[in-house]
Protein backbone atom coordinates (compact mmCIF):
# COMPACT_ATOMS: atom_id res chain seq x y z
CA UNK A 1 0.00 0.00 0.00
CA UNK A 2 2.97 2.27 0.74
CA UNK A 3 4.22 1.70 -3.27
CA UNK A 4 0.63 3.21 -4.08
CA UNK A 5 0.66 5.91 -2.56
CA UNK A 6 3.99 7.12 -3.03
CA UNK A 7 3.11 6.48 -6.90
CA UNK A 8 -0.07 8.45 -6.04
CA UNK A 9 2.19 11.69 -4.56
CA UNK A 10 4.78 11.61 -7.35
CA UNK A 11 2.38 11.80 -10.16
CA UNK A 12 0.42 14.63 -7.95
CA UNK A 13 4.53 16.14 -7.46
CA UNK A 14 4.86 15.87 -11.60
CA UNK A 15 1.33 17.42 -12.36
CA UNK A 16 2.58 20.74 -9.81
CA UNK A 17 5.96 20.64 -11.29
CA UNK A 18 3.89 20.80 -14.88
CA UNK A 19 1.49 23.05 -13.70
CA UNK A 20 4.16 25.58 -12.27
CA UNK A 21 6.66 25.61 -15.19
CA UNK A 22 3.22 26.49 -17.76
CA UNK A 23 2.49 29.44 -15.51
CA UNK A 24 6.32 30.40 -15.48
CA UNK A 25 6.22 30.14 -18.73
CA UNK A 26 3.30 32.19 -19.92
CA UNK A 27 4.77 35.03 -17.28
CA UNK A 28 7.79 35.44 -19.38
CA UNK A 29 5.79 35.43 -22.59
CA UNK A 30 3.20 38.59 -20.78
CA UNK A 31 6.60 40.14 -19.97
CA UNK A 32 8.27 39.97 -23.07
CA UNK A 33 4.86 41.31 -24.63
CA UNK A 34 4.77 44.09 -22.24
CA UNK A 35 9.00 44.91 -21.71
CA UNK A 36 9.63 43.90 -25.16
CA UNK A 37 7.66 43.91 -28.31
CA UNK A 38 4.38 46.40 -27.10
CA UNK A 39 6.81 49.70 -26.86
CA UNK A 40 8.55 49.08 -30.03
CA UNK A 41 5.11 48.05 -31.65
CA UNK A 42 3.66 51.16 -29.62
CA UNK A 43 6.87 53.60 -30.73
CA UNK A 44 6.54 52.57 -34.42
CA UNK A 45 2.96 52.89 -35.10
CA UNK A 46 3.34 56.07 -33.35
CA UNK A 47 6.28 57.26 -35.29
CA UNK A 48 4.31 56.44 -38.54
CA UNK A 49 1.45 58.37 -37.48
CA UNK A 50 3.32 61.49 -37.03
CA UNK A 51 4.52 61.00 -40.39
CA UNK A 52 0.65 60.74 -41.55
CA UNK A 53 -0.04 63.94 -39.82
CA UNK A 54 2.86 65.43 -41.18
CA UNK A 55 2.08 64.31 -44.93
CA UNK A 56 -1.50 65.28 -44.67
CA UNK A 57 -1.02 68.52 -43.77
CA UNK A 58 1.65 69.24 -46.04
CA UNK A 59 -0.95 67.99 -49.00
CA UNK A 60 -3.65 69.79 -47.07
CA UNK A 61 -1.92 73.16 -47.70
CA UNK A 62 -0.73 72.50 -50.55
CA UNK A 63 -4.72 71.65 -51.72
CA UNK A 64 -5.70 75.21 -50.32
CA UNK A 65 -2.72 77.11 -52.12
CA UNK A 66 -3.71 74.60 -55.53
CA UNK A 67 -7.61 76.30 -54.65
CA UNK A 68 -6.24 79.88 -54.45
CA UNK A 69 -4.42 79.66 -57.65
CA UNK A 70 -7.09 77.98 -59.41
CA UNK A 71 -10.39 78.67 -57.45
CA UNK A 72 -11.44 75.15 -57.35
CA UNK A 73 -9.59 71.47 -56.07
CA UNK A 74 -7.58 69.00 -58.27
CA UNK A 75 -10.26 66.98 -59.66
CA UNK A 76 -11.33 62.97 -60.12
CA UNK A 77 -12.76 60.50 -61.17
CA UNK A 78 -12.68 58.68 -58.00
CA UNK A 79 -10.74 57.77 -55.12
CA UNK A 80 -6.83 57.86 -56.36
CA UNK A 81 -4.09 57.15 -54.53
CA UNK A 82 -0.47 56.07 -55.13
CA UNK A 83 -1.38 52.21 -55.60
CA UNK A 84 -4.07 51.53 -58.49
CA UNK A 85 -6.71 49.12 -57.65
CA UNK A 86 -4.84 46.61 -60.14
CA UNK A 87 -1.69 47.17 -58.02
CA UNK A 88 0.38 49.52 -60.06
CA UNK A 89 1.94 52.64 -58.27
CA UNK A 90 1.47 56.35 -59.93
CA UNK A 91 3.30 59.14 -58.67
CA UNK A 92 0.70 61.58 -59.68
CA UNK A 93 -1.96 60.27 -57.72
CA UNK A 94 -3.19 63.90 -56.42
CA UNK A 95 -3.33 65.96 -60.25
CA UNK A 96 -1.28 69.11 -60.69
CA UNK A 97 0.54 69.66 -56.91
CA UNK A 98 3.70 67.75 -57.63
CA UNK A 99 6.07 70.29 -58.65
CA UNK A 100 4.61 73.61 -58.21
CA UNK A 101 2.56 73.02 -54.72
CA UNK A 102 5.04 69.96 -53.02
CA UNK A 103 8.08 69.26 -54.46
CA UNK A 104 6.53 65.37 -54.52
CA UNK A 105 3.80 63.53 -53.32
CA UNK A 106 3.96 61.42 -50.10
CA UNK A 107 3.46 58.30 -50.21
CA UNK A 108 1.92 56.63 -46.96
CA UNK A 109 4.97 55.52 -44.63
CA UNK A 110 4.27 51.98 -44.10
CA UNK A 111 4.81 51.62 -48.43
CA UNK A 112 2.05 49.12 -48.69
CA UNK A 113 1.29 47.67 -52.12
CA UNK A 114 -2.20 47.61 -50.60
CA UNK A 115 -4.77 50.04 -52.58
CA UNK A 116 -7.01 49.98 -49.63
CA UNK A 117 -4.21 51.13 -47.24
CA UNK A 118 -2.77 54.04 -48.42
CA UNK A 119 -3.38 57.70 -48.74
CA UNK A 120 -6.29 58.28 -50.72
CA UNK A 121 -7.69 61.69 -52.15
CA UNK A 122 -10.90 62.54 -54.12
CA UNK A 123 -12.50 65.96 -55.32
CA UNK A 124 -14.97 67.01 -58.36
CA UNK A 125 -12.93 70.31 -58.47
CA UNK A 126 -15.37 71.73 -55.61
CA UNK A 127 -14.97 70.03 -52.56
CA UNK A 128 -12.61 67.47 -51.65
CA UNK A 129 -11.50 64.45 -49.17
CA UNK A 130 -8.08 63.71 -48.73
CA UNK A 131 -7.40 60.29 -46.14
CA UNK A 132 -4.83 57.95 -44.67
CA UNK A 133 -7.04 54.88 -45.14
CA UNK A 134 -6.57 51.34 -43.61
CA UNK A 135 -3.65 52.61 -41.66
CA UNK A 136 -4.49 50.85 -38.47
CA UNK A 137 -3.61 53.62 -36.22
CA UNK A 138 -6.88 55.51 -36.47
CA UNK A 139 -6.93 55.12 -32.85
CA UNK A 140 -4.34 57.79 -32.10
CA UNK A 141 -6.32 60.07 -34.17
CA UNK A 142 -9.24 59.37 -32.61
CA UNK A 143 -7.77 60.32 -28.88
CA UNK A 144 -5.22 63.59 -30.58
CA UNK A 145 -7.69 64.47 -33.44
CA UNK A 146 -10.88 63.02 -33.23
CA UNK A 147 -12.17 65.97 -35.96
CA UNK A 148 -9.92 63.81 -38.20
CA UNK A 149 -11.47 60.32 -38.02
CA UNK A 150 -13.59 60.10 -41.36
CA UNK A 151 -17.42 59.83 -40.57
CA UNK A 152 -18.21 57.72 -43.00
CA UNK A 153 -15.53 55.27 -42.50
CA UNK A 154 -16.16 54.97 -38.87
CA UNK A 155 -12.14 54.54 -37.79
CA UNK A 156 -10.94 53.13 -40.78
CA UNK A 157 -9.54 56.46 -42.01
CA UNK A 158 -8.93 59.53 -41.26
CA UNK A 159 -7.89 63.12 -42.89
CA UNK A 160 -9.03 66.38 -44.12
CA UNK A 161 -12.31 67.34 -45.99
CA UNK A 162 -14.29 70.11 -46.61
CA UNK A 163 -17.36 69.81 -45.05
CA UNK A 164 -19.65 68.81 -48.21
CA UNK A 165 -17.18 66.04 -48.99
CA UNK A 166 -17.49 64.28 -44.98
CA UNK A 167 -20.22 62.24 -46.44
CA UNK A 168 -18.08 60.24 -49.43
Amino acid sequence: MSEVSSTKLSSQGFTRLIGTVLVVLAALAVWHYLAVFRPWYTTQRAGLYQQRQSDLAAMRQALAAYHAKFGRYPATPGFTGAVTAAGTRTNDWLPGLAGEFLPQLPRDPAQSNDPNKQYLYYSDGTDYKLLAHGSGDCALARKDHPELVDPARNCWAYGYWTPAAAAW
